[in-house]
């Protein structure tokens, strides 16, 4: 938890996914992970996680909160905290090229990199492309909801409100894919 700070968790997030009988999490897609904290969480609760951060990429940050320094230090804590896990990988690289990669087959695919409007619209873009076709349900989630940047982005993408508002500021949707094509954002699923 980041500082120390109890709001941070993902651990609500974690309780929720871990609810959806109807979701299978083989690994988790974490964009943008600092130094780890929510990582080790998801790491704790479910087979994988490929964490996927930059840590040098400052000038692309909407607010600028940290310096290059902060940033490499982020990195080594990481780094440190993550050594002796076994279902962790690091990836170094874009969100959007790890979406690409990868999205397909995360169960949770995790977006806190940035809280830029844009970013997150094409990552959450990006991650709709990258299930299209894919049959199994799955769960787009990410923190600092209380972020306008944030909200406007997954409010404008799924023309809902999210399923899932934790106290730490995580959301998460529920998606089920269509038969038609794959991927459904409209409807949230409906109880019995």
């Amino acid at each position: 938890m980041r500082g120390n700070k109890p709001h941070n968790s993902v651990l609500g997030l974690i309780d929720w996914v871990k609810g959806l009988d109807d979701v299978s999490i083989k690994y988790v897609l974490e964009l943008g992970v600092f130094s780890g904290e929510s990582t080790i969480l998801f790491a704790a609760a479910f087979p994988g996680v490929v964490a996927v951060d930059l840590w040098d990429d400052i000038q692309n940050m909407d607010v600028i909160t940290a310096t290059l320094d902060d940033m490499r230090e982020a990195e080594q804590v990481f780094r440190s905290r993550m050594k002796e896990r076994k279902n962790i990988i690091q990836m170094r690289c874009e969100t959007v090229t790890a979406i690409r990669l990868l999205g397909h087959a995360a169960g949770l695919i995790y977006v806190d990199a940035t809280h830029a409007f844009s970013t997150v619209k094409q990552e959450l873009n990006e991650i709709k492309i990258a299930r299209l076709g894919h049959r199994s349900q799955y769960v787009t989630a990410g923190h600092d909801w209380r972020h306008p940047g944030v909200k406007r982005a997954a409010r404008q993408h799924f023309r809902r409100e999210p399923e899932f508002v934790g106290t730490d500021g995580s959301w998460g949707y529920h998606i089920q894919p269509r038969p038609t094509n794959g991927y459904s954002d409209e409807q949230p699923k409906q109880s019995v």
